[in-house]
C-alpha cells in the first residue's frame, strides 16, 4: 500500500493534473458503485 502511494505521489509531482484528475475518477467511480 506504501510503494502505491508514493507512486502516486511521484506521478502528480510529474505531472500535477492528470494523475489528479485520474484519482478523482476512480475515487467518484468507486463511491457511486459502492453506493449502489
Amino acid at each position: 500500500m506504501f510503494v502505491v502511494c508514493l507512486l502516486i505521489c511521484t506521478l502528480s509531482l510529474e505531472n500535477w493534473m492528470l494523475p489528479l484528475e485520474f484519482l478523482e475518477d476512480s475515487l467518484t467511480e468507486m463511491l457511486f458503485h459502492g453506493q449502489r
